[in-house]
């Protein structure tokens, strides 16, 4: 692979379980060829062998995270294109609610409790545009927001009025013990050592603070039906593939206790409509959801949300 350096790295076991593993797929992006392993223990998939820290960090320096999947997002440009589109098609803004909500069950602290007896940091890990950020001042979060991507820095700066420090986790320097919440929205997927990600987050929290991570399900039903062809399997973009068990095995090994799981599907209106024309589509959204609902309810949804607690 053009984009891997002599020096790559290559797993002889599960970096989640220590399991076995065999090779699921092989997945072709570009001229490059993925092959991609799966653990016969826990049943996390993974790029083997890794492609190089440099390769990734200029990755995400260039394209962000809206050109990373095909043609599931579109890539947009200014502020006032993101609100639009998440107006349309709400989407970022309904994740950050569902979060949130969650953190206030979970914690017991009250919408928008910033006494001096209840200080609650907030670490948004790859902030994208800033919809979880914003979300987290509403609720009284003193907030910190990291941001590698120049366009996603650029307009988050503007939605919440503070700019993204410009870092990749790895290189982000914090307070130990400073978090109530890290949250981790859609990017662990893009971690090179994801094992270094989780034993940091630990670090950066309070006793008893919150893990919070939101990523593809590689046990959804859309990953069995279409197999390597499911849009989230796309390296180098994504190189790590989490089922719930597996995420759940990899956050217990590192000291967290797993307080909650939901499984979420939202099937795009616009899909909807670009595969049965306008009429039809929109008719078939309420049959929509409600598909989506049975397919969360058994655990199968497109996107797995974990709450973790430091122990």
């Amino acid at each position: 692979m053009k984009n891997v350096d002599d020096k790559k790295k290559f797993y002889s076991v599960c970096p989640v379980c220590g399991g076995a593993h065999q090779q699921w797929r092989v997945k072709q992006s570009g001229n490059d060829v993925w092959p991609i392993d799966q653990c016969t223990v826990c049943g996390f998939a993974f790029a083997n062998p890794r492609p190089s820290i440099d390769f990734l960090m200029n990755f995400y320096q260039n394209t962000g995270h809206a050109s990373q999947v095909g043609s599931v997002v579109a890539k947009v440009e200014s502020l006032e294109t993101v609100v639009e589109r998440e107006k349309l098609e709400p989407n970022s803004s309904i994740d950050a609610k569902r979060v949130l909500d969650t953190l206030t069950t979970i914690t017991g602290l009250k919408e928008g409790d910033s006494s001096d007896s209840v200080v609650k940091h907030f670490l948004d890990v790859g902030c994208g545009y800033g919809f979880f950020s914003k979300a987290a001042q509403s609720r009284g979060y003193q907030v910190t927001s990291i941001e590698l991507a120049k366009t996603e820095r650029a307009i988050a700066t503007q939605m919440l009025g503070v700019q993204p420090i410009a870092s990749s986790f790895e290189a982000f320097s914090g307070e130990s013990g400073k978090f109530s919440v890290v949250l981790m929205s859609q990017i662990l997927e893009h971690a090179l050592d994801f094992n270094d990600w989780i034993v940091k987050a630990k670090g950066l929290l309070k006793e008893n603070g919150h893990l919070v991570i939101a990523l593809p399900n590689f046990g959804s039903i859309f990953r069995y039906l279409m197999q390597e062809r499911e849009p989230y399997i796309c390296p180098p973009a994504h190189i790590n593939f989490f089922n719930t068990r597996s995420l759940s095995v990899l956050l217990q090994k590192h000291g967290f206790q797993v307080v909650e799981r939901q499984w979420i599907t939202r099937i795009p209106k616009s899909a909807l409509r670009s595969r049965f024309g306008d009429l039809m589509g929109t008719s078939l959204v309420p049959f929509s959801k409600i598909a989506a609902s049975a397919i969360d309810s058994s655990h199968l949804g497109m996107m797995i949300n974990i709450y973790a607690q430091k122990v």
